[in-house]
């Protein structure tokens, strides 16, 4: 498969699936755009796994394969896969100079998602923020070519606020999965339990957990926008 033809796949999936990704992709200059398009995409493919297999084994193995591409795109020791984000993935890295690590970590940090039916701490859904959104914001920092622990720091919290958010947005589609995400500790905090929600529905004390789960990832947009501001610490233009 040629490169071209990869790129235009990797936009038509995240202009469909992902369209606010895809939006604000049409900023970035244009010889970055398809790179871009595929780190949307590799997201995707990742996210629906969940919805592609009948059992956490085959789960495992697919998010193994995944990590055995990344590792051969940066070895360089096998031909990259004719798979179209394998194709966009590998110019990224090979051309742009996309951390591999980084990559890595998306897979890892969607794999953890896989496997948990709730998370046990809001801690811990700030590490799946961290380890997902952020990570692919600090890969399209590398992109931009953008190069600062300020601004990585900046895009830490912005990532974790925008995995929280995207959580809370999708708590009614997770349920009818039988899922629910909000942390056990904020839950216990207001008498919240899963199998009840599951049952009957939206509460006061749902209400309640869910307002403290959004009051972090507003925490984390507050900092983000007090290092943008401080003194001395001009933000690279690219970066927007």
């Amino acid at each position: 498969m040629k490169y071209e033809s990869a790129a235009a796949y990797c936009r038509d999936i995240v202009a469909r699936s992902d369209h606010d990704a895809y939006l604000a992709s049409l900023f970035l200059p244009t010889h970055l755009r398809p790179i871009a398009w595929g780190l949307r995409a590799f997201n995707l493919e990742l996210a629906s796994i969940r919805e592609s297999v009948s059992d956490d084994t085959l789960g495992r193995m697919r998010f193994q394969h995944w990590r055995e591409m990344v590792d051969g795109i940066r070895d360089g020791d096998r031909p990259v896969p004719q798979q179209p984000v394998a194709i966009v993935l590998a110019a990224g890295v090979r051309e742009y100079g996309l951390s591999a690590h980084r990559l890595k970590r998306v897979v890892n940090g969607r794999e953890q998602n896989f496997l948990t039916r709730q998370y046990t701490l809001l801690t811990d859904l700030e590490e799946y923020g961290e380890s997902t959104a952020s990570s692919l914001l600090y890969l399209n920092l590398e992109l931009l070519g953008v190069k600062s622990l300020h601004v990585d720091h900046i895009a830490s919290h912005i990532g974790k606020a925008q995995a929280i958010a995207t959580l809370l947005r999708g708590t009614p589609f997770h349920l009818r999965s039988r899922l629910f995400y909000l942390p056990s500790d904020v839950c216990a905090k207001h008498g919240v339990a899963a199998e009840q929600v599951m049952r009957e529905g939206p509460s006061d004390a749902l209400a309640a957990a869910v307002f403290d789960v959004a009051t972090r990832a507003n925490d984390h947009l507050i900092t983000a926008r007090t290092h943008m501001q401080e003194e001395g610490g001009e933000v690279d233009k690219k970066a927007f």
